[in-house]
């Protein structure tokens, strides 16, 4: 999705360098560690669970959101859990 000023993808297999810029991006708003672990990112991306959605400015991280699908136990059917959010 692209507007005027921000380009929105949702990250796949292949973009581990975006979702790495988004992590650098959460420890700074949430001020811890900038402590990266690479195998997890790919790992993470390779999963069909996970979902990573990254916007950009200037092809510049600026925000994200990583989210998890959960099967639901009381119904047929899954819901998200949001795990991460930052802009």
């Amino acid at each position: 999705m692209n507007n005027k000023y921000v380009t929105y993808k949702k990250l796949l297999s292949g973009n581990e360098k975006d979702f790495h810029d988004l992590v650098l991006l959460f420890n700074d708003v949430f001020e811890t560690e900038n402590d990266v672990n690479k195998e997890n990112i790919r790992r993470l991306l390779n999963n069909p669970s996970f979902v990573c959605l990254v916007a950009f400015h200037h092809h510049e991280v600026i925000g994200g959101i990583t989210a998890y699908e959960l099967m639901s136990y009381d119904k047929p059917g899954s819901v998200m859990y949001v795990y991460d959010l930052a802009v």
